[in-house]
């Protein structure tokens, strides 16, 4: 019991003691310096590797158009070409669509300015192809599109 009164009194004289306080607060500021100066050096390494990663990236990326300009160039010739140019621009999305700002007026004004025959409007359900299998408006309008631009 005695025992216990003593380590009682002393934990209270510490608690009560600046001294105490102050090295408790002097080690906390020192673990987490320590933990700023590793997170800052991670940082660092990440950085490294991200500048890298962005350069390989920019070479794979000039590669690969370096490619496509050569691909786009082989298409060309019509002799030897393999795959029509029209349809590698459709491949890799270089062909316009809808997405790209053409709208339904503006299809049907470029009809009509190109004297094609001019589709009926199409009715709510959407419309059928020429084989009768249903679509919808938007790969009416897209397949409309490529053929004014073909």
């Amino acid at each position: 019991m005695e025992f216990t009164a003593k380590a009682i009194n002393a934990a209270s004289r510490a608690a009560s003691s600046n001294t105490v306080i102050n090295a408790f607060l002097a080690g906390t500021f020192i673990a987490l310096s320590i933990r700023s100066v590793k997170q800052q050096r991670e940082i660092e390494a990440m950085e490294a590797e991200k500048e890298s990663l962005l350069k390989s990236n920019k070479a794979i990326k000039n590669a690969v158009w370096e490619w496509k300009q050569q691909l786009y160039a082989e298409a060309a010739e019509a002799d030897k070409a393999v795959v029509p140019l029209s349809k590698l621009r459709a491949i890799y999305g270089e062909a316009p669509t809808l997405s790209s700002g053409y709208t339904k007026r503006a299809i049907i004004s470029a009809e009509k300015s190109n004297g094609c025959k001019l589709s009926s409007e199409v009715p709510e359900g959407g419309c059928e192809d020429l084989e009768g299998h249903p679509k919808d408006e938007e790969t009416e309008l897209k397949n409309r599109l490529i053929r004014l631009v073909e």
